[in-house]
């Protein structure tokens, strides 16, 4: 992909970019989560966005093997 590569050309790019991004876009149009309605607005603000990162991370430190078999 050549966004990917593109990012990857930065040092620490891919921790780096995203978030400038997203600050670039709430800093020129802070109104967007309320434009998209009540489920975008709830991924944009509050605890939401930290907390779903958090359990991302959480669950990919999983081993397969550990879950129970049913």
């Amino acid at each position: 992909m050549k966004i990917k590569a593109s990012i990857e050309r930065i040092p620490g790019g891919m921790m780096i970019v995203p978030p400038l991004l997203g600050a670039i876009i709430n800093t020129l149009f802070p109104s967007i989560p309320k434009t998209f309605g009540s489920f975008t607005g709830a991924l944009m603000t509050g605890s939401l966005p930290i907390l779903a990162v958090f359990y991302v991370c959480m669950g990919s430190t999983i081993d397969f093997k550990s879950t129970p078999i049913s």
